[in-house]
């Protein structure tokens, strides 16, 4: 049941996954695109100065810290051209990643059974749907939230210090992203 929630919920995000992404949003995902593609030119050793210089100039209007615009960037470079649909690859990740989380953590307060109803609220509700597939920092702040959670309940059941370094280090990173 979990694996199926799992491969359903990646598949809703993944349906028109190389449509334009103005479909929600469009006021904050065309920055974080902008931004991605500075960065991508910034490392491009083959790109045109003139095309570069504009690229790396928007770089300076966006306002949040850029974790998800590095990372798509990269991926960009790996892959070797430009294709802002890869975004929806990395912010459908960070949501997986955050179900598995949740439902670890709400195994542990809870039963398998609640556990298979929280992972199934979170990977198929409508609103997490449309979220993960625009360019935000959401999906990455609410996976690092989740983690956070999660060791923080472990904390409380093993108080090494690892757990409550974990909690906060994640905390943290979530504050930052």
């Amino acid at each position: 049941a979990v694996v199926a929630l799992f491969i359903l919920g990646i598949g809703l995000r993944f349906l028109n996954l190389t449509n334009p992404p103005l479909d929600v949003h469009s006021f904050r995902v065309l920055p974080s695109l902008m931004t991605a593609r500075g960065m991508y030119y910034q490392m491009l050793s083959t790109a045109d100065p003139a095309e570069r210089d504009l690229a790396v100039s928007l770089i300076a209007l966006h306002e949040e810290p850029p974790i998800t615009e590095r990372l798509v960037a990269l991926t960009y470079l790996v892959v070797g051209s430009e294709q802002y649909w890869i975004f929806r690859l990395w912010t459908t990740l960070f949501w997986v990643i955050g179900g598995l989380g949740l439902f670890l953590l709400a195994r542990g307060i809870s039963n398998t059974g609640g556990a298979l109803l929280a992972l199934g609220y979170y990977l198929l509700l409508p609103f997490g749907i449309i979220e993960t597939r625009a360019f935000l920092p959401e999906p990455l702040m609410v996976m690092l939230i989740i983690w956070a959670l999660y060791a923080i309940y472990r904390w409380t059941i093993q108080p090494p210090w690892k757990w409550g370094l974990a909690a906060g280090v994640l905390a943290g990173m979530a504050v930052y992203s």
